[in-house]
């Protein structure tokens, strides 16, 4: 089959102006560095927040930019080497999910791909989550496994809204962890003033 990957086209507009029209019509105000951010992502991956491709959140001082859960099902799509990505979804007695299964293959490797996501690791407990959790986890096991599949044509696109929690968490976890090895570190290093001896 064909490769049908999305041609990198510059939109008639520049990318700059997209943004600020995308921000005036969402009334989202960003920062200089966040507006300079967003515009280089949005460009970077050919993604339009005017076509809600991309987006740019608020939350306070937090900035984070969400990417469309489509984009990854259309790109992948596109690459004409998706042969099949499918979730089984687990549930326990109670019949709330235990863990989605996504089994995924390309057309040009021989193996398929199988990846499993439990509920109680994805689960924000809030929002959405807590009405529609096989949705939700879903959506995250998808995005997910597509990005595995397709490295070079996904790795590098913002997550969807669906698993930003999972991954905002990931990241403050290795900060601390990076953190406490550092203070740790600090502790063991000697004064060297003891153990060379004072300069006289």
């Amino acid at each position: 089959m064909e490769n049908k990957e999305i041609q990198n086209v510059e939109p008639k507009d520049s990318w700059k102006e997209i943004v600020m029209t995308y921000l005036a019509n969402t009334n989202t105000q960003l920062s200089p560095s966040e507006l300079k951010e967003f515009v280089m992502l949005c460009k970077a991956h050919n993604l339009n927040p005017i076509k809600r491709e991309i987006y740019a959140v608020k939350y306070g001082n937090k900035f984070n930019v969400i990417t469309n859960y489509y984009e990854y099902l259309k790109r992948a799509d596109a690459t004409g080497l998706l042969e099949y990505a499918n979730v089984e979804m687990v549930d326990g007695e109670n019949g709330k999910p235990v863990k989605a299964i996504f089994i995924g293959k390309r057309k040009d490797q021989s193996k398929e791909l199988r990846m499993e996501f439990y509920f109680n690791e994805w689960n924000s407990g809030q929002s959405t989550w807590l009405t529609k959790p096989h949705f939700m986890l879903n959506k995250c096991a998808i995005a997910n496994g597509l990005r595995r599949l397709f490295p070079n044509e996904l790795a590098n696109m913002p997550y969807v809204n669906e698993e930003l929690w999972y991954w905002n968490k990931q990241n403050e976890d290795i900060v601390k962890e990076h953190i406490a090895i550092e203070e740790k570190e600090k502790k063991e290093v000697p004064n060297m003033e003891l153990v060379m001896g004072e300069d006289k």
